[in-house]
């Protein structure tokens, strides 16, 4: 377990000092700093040498980096038209399958609600419910002159 250390002047003024380096401290932290290093060597010390290390850094020359190092490689993507076909697709098919459910619906509703199951011939042929009503009213007897066409 990580026990938490109190920050000391020490601590402080060592962050102090790398915030000066980057310019971000402000005139109050600044005068507690220049207070701190009058009396403490040890970070008169370590100033020194942090000092060091960054004018070094500056000072040295920038090196360009790689071309391909930092560049990932790009996914591929379907062209507008791929993805515009495919849901076209999807949409038709949908929409077929909720058709013919709902014909399926309907047809047992509608069978229901007249009272009239469906007929199968001998050929096992189904016979609409509504087509068979028709054909078993007076307006259309088998002989006569008139036919009907199922679709």
């Amino acid at each position: 377990m990580l026990i938490q250390v109190p920050p000391t002047d020490c601590m402080r003024a060592r962050e102090g000092v790398s915030a000066r380096l980057d310019g971000e401290l402000n005139e109050l932290e600044s005068a507690w700093l220049d207070l701190h290093l009058r009396e403490c060597p040890d970070c008169r010390t370590f100033t020194a040498g942090i000092s060091a290390a960054a004018g070094l850094a500056r000072r040295a020359p920038l090196e360009p980096a790689p071309a391909g190092m930092f560049i990932p490689r790009r996914r591929h993507i379907a062209p507008p038209a791929v993805a515009a076909t495919v849901a076209a697709l999807a949409i038709a098919a949908t929409t077929g399958m909720a058709f013919l459910l709902g014909q399926q619906v309907g047809q047992r509703s509608a069978a229901h609600a007249v009272g009239i199951t469906q007929t199968t011939t001998r050929s096992g042929v189904r016979l609409d419910p509504g087509l068979f009503a028709a054909l078993r009213s007076s307006h259309l007897t088998p002989g006569s002159n008139r036919r009907v066409v199922a679709v």
